[in-house]
């Protein structure tokens, strides 16, 4: 509640965990909190519902970000590909990605022009 409070109403809560990467199967995800007692209420019900659905994870708080009003959900990950090795997604984020995949990839490491490129290229839909 006073990170809320510092960052200023409305806010977002998300689950914080390694093991749960799709925050919303898990209904770990709370959207325009506009104060402390929803943040508390909020706070609670992810907790509750993530241990519930993923009772082995490790859960180490939740997220709290500002409300970005009429803002299209973006994910940007890295994970370990068996053939490639690092690998970098950018691209739709949200329940989304996995339906529409309109993402971007790059083996990492690379450089600027490769991340601005990146960008571009989701920003025209040529994901």
């Amino acid at each position: 509640m006073k990170i809320a409070s510092e960052i200023g109403y409305p806010v977002v809560l998300k689950i914080a965990s390694p093991d749960i990467l799709h925050k919303t199967d898990v209904g770990g995800v709370k959207v325009n909190l506009s104060n402390a007692p929803d943040v508390r209420d909020a706070f609670d019900l992810i907790i509750y519902r993530s241990t519930r659905y993923v009772p082995d994870a490790r859960i180490w708080g939740c997220l709290v970000q500002q409300m970005v009003p009429l803002a299209a959900s973006k994910c940007c990950r890295m994970s370990k590909d068996p053939q490639f090795g690092p690998l970098v997604t950018f691209g739709l984020g949200g329940i989304l990605v996995e339906v529409l995949k309109d993402v971007t990839f790059r083996v990492a490491p690379f450089g600027r022009e490769d991340a601005e490129e990146m960008l571009e290229e989701f920003a025209h839909g040529r994901c």
